[in-house]
């Protein structure tokens, strides 16, 4: 029998009590919506990972890192909760994207899945119909942004260039300043250096582009924007590109070589 928390907002959810002092309750594994069913300005239900430019194949994840997750969930099972918010009728996922990700692959094939509770395989739409969560209620989307914005700077390293990309959303979705730190815990000087930054990009978005996708830093960006002339600020831009792969692949030949070297010395 369905047990309802109470502090559940008007349209309720039904969820079954397994521990309510920690705020773990069984939910249907349909009734969690990922922030990709949402609109990426629902800050509610953000996910901090589409930040990050190099993984936006899978909404913010590779496919080597699902699919290697999938494997894991499949013969080990699930070992960590997934955290929701619980607000409006909505179970909006706050940590554990890519598990519910990798558990929604495993039910559309659905595939023989361990069972860490009772050591036996089961099919994954039956094994997965219902998961235990961790819920928080009607938390306001700066508390929801910042604790998957949290959560997820502890698994993965945005990088310069991810927190930009957020300024600049937030930017265009007029969120006021205090909001902005709020959300993204930076101080209040480096945000107005950064929105001053981008005021100056959105004059010449290949510049833009390559701040956003990590090509280059904020720093760059700013001397590249003090080139008055385009064509001349373009062209050093690309001749900085060309440097920069050039030392990488220099870099990679030394590493090679010397990898050699230790390899007939460990012979």
């Amino acid at each position: 029998m369905w047990e309802e928390n109470p502090m559940l907002t008007p349209r309720k959810l039904h969820m079954k009590a397994v521990d309510v002092e920690a705020g773990l309750y069984r939910v249907s594994f349909a009734d969690i919506k990922p922030a990709k069913d949402f609109d990426e300005f629902e800050f509610a239900f953000f996910n901090p990972r589409i930040l990050d430019n190099s993984k936006k194949e899978m909404y913010g994840f590779s496919k080597e890192e699902i699919d290697s997750l999938k494997e894991s969930i499949r013969s080990k099972g699930l070992m960590e909760n997934l955290n929701i918010n619980a607000n409006n009728g909505e179970c909006g996922l706050l940590d554990g994207h890519r598990r519910h990700e990798a558990i929604s692959q495993l039910i559309k094939e659905n595939a023989p899945c361990f069972d860490n509770h009772t050591n036996q395989w089961v099919p994954a739409k039956d094994l997965y119909n219902e998961i235990i969560v961790k819920v928080f209620n009607n938390l306001s989307p700066a508390d929801c942004f910042s604790r998957a914005f949290d959560s997820d700077s502890n698994k993965v390293s945005f990088g310069e260039n991810a927190s930009i990309r957020f300024v600049d959303y937030c930017i265009n979705f007029r969120m006021t300043e205090k909001k902005i730190v709020e959300m993204c815990g930076k101080t209040i000087s480096w945000l107005r250096y950064i929105s001053k930054l981008l005021s100056k990009v959105n004059k010449d978005s290949v510049i833009k582009d390559a701040l956003l996708n990590g090509s280059i830093n904020a720093t760059a960006a700013d001397s590249l924007m003090d080139i008055e002339e385009e064509q001349e600020r373009h062209n050093v831009y690309k001749a900085a590109l060309e440097k920069a792969e050039k030392d990488f692949e220099e870099k990679v030949k030394r590493l090679i070589f010397l990898s050699k070297i230790l390899a007939e010395r460990l012979k």
